[in-house]
Order: C-alpha cells, then sequence, then structure tokens
C-alpha cells in the first residue's frame, strides 16, 4: 500500500443540462426526446472528461434526473 496521498480531481457540484446554470452544450427540456437527452447526457460527461474530472457530483435542481439519470450512465460508460 502506497505511504503517500491520492488526491482526485472532483467537481461536487456539476448541474445536468436541465439546469440554468448549465453552459456544456445540449440542455434539456420536459419535452425533450430521447434523442436529445442521449446528446445532453454525453454533453455533460465530455464536459467531465475535458475537464479530467475524477469524481463528480451530479446536482439537479430541477428534478430531470428521474428520466436523464440511464442516459448519463450510458454516457459514462
Amino acid at each position: 500500500m502506497p505511504e503517500y496521498s491520492r488526491f482526485y480531481k472532483c467537481d461536487l457540484h456539476m448541474h445536468t443540462p436541465a439546469d440554468d446554470s448549465w453552459a456544456g452544450g445540449e440542455k434539456l427540456s420536459p419535452t425533450s426526446t430521447s434523442v436529445e437527452k442521449t446528446a445532453a447526457a454525453e454533453a455533460f460527461m465530455r464536459k467531465c472528461f475535458d475537464e479530467k474530472l475524477e469524481v463528480i457530483g451530479v446536482t439537479d435542481h430541477r428534478f430531470a434526473c428521474e428520466e436523464f439519470w440511464p442516459y448519463l450512465l450510458q454516457a459514462a460508460t
């Protein structure tokens, strides 16, 4: 076991594309189609990868994650 600290680049307040604070491209709305949700999830994950984040906390003030979560998990794999 290493005898040194391991630091992770984290953002524990990542807004989803449904939030007004999202600035990563594709946005979600209550009427978003499956194709739009897929594109938004890919944009979300691309933003995380571009920032080289290793740990994220998904922030969803609009409660869109219930429907968006499967798309986000698919984009992360």
